[in-house]
């Protein structure tokens, strides 16, 4: 199984997005993304210090709000 690092990053954009915006728990997340819970989880976590460290991933999440008329939120928000 090959890794895209585009398509994780998407991926987890999508789980911070059901899980700020819509308040979806990890389990309902989890279903939606086929994926597990404790993947979910991970995923939340990872995102969140990627966008707290990374510039150009802070760029993309803030593309992503504006597109969807969103303020982008993270958990220091």
């Amino acid at each position: 199984r090959v890794r895209r690092p585009d398509v994780a990053l998407a991926r987890r954009f999508v789980c911070l997005a059901l899980s700020r915006y819509l308040g979806l728990t990890n389990s309902v997340i989890a279903s939606l993304v086929e994926k597990d819970p404790s993947t979910i989880s991970h995923a939340l976590k990872l995102v969140e210090k990627e966008i707290d460290t990374n510039r150009r991933v802070a760029q993309q999440w803030s593309y992503i709000c504006a597109q969807l008329g969103m303020q982008p939120i993270t958990k220091n928000m």
